[in-house]
């Protein structure tokens, strides 16, 4: 699988992390409780994951352009 569908379904994972946070804030009535801080955490990991396939299509691209 390419880079750029990787990052379309952590995309997709994402949004369904944030759905989760959400879900579980209205459910516990406050973002201070260890599921909320769980899917943060999976959140962050997940946007850090993207931005580092964001940062190998880039590098990838470069290197295709110094070839030609």
């Amino acid at each position: 699988m390419n880079n750029k569908k990787k990052i379309k379904k952590m995309e997709t994972l994402l949004e369904k992390l944030t759905i989760l946070y959400c879900d579980s804030v209205e459910i516990l009535e406050t973002d201070d409780n260890d599921a909320s801080k769980a899917i943060s955490i999976a959140e962050s990991s997940v946007q850090d994951e993207i931005e580092w396939l964001r940062k190998a299509i880039e590098i990838d691209n470069q290197s295709e352009q110094g070839v030609d």
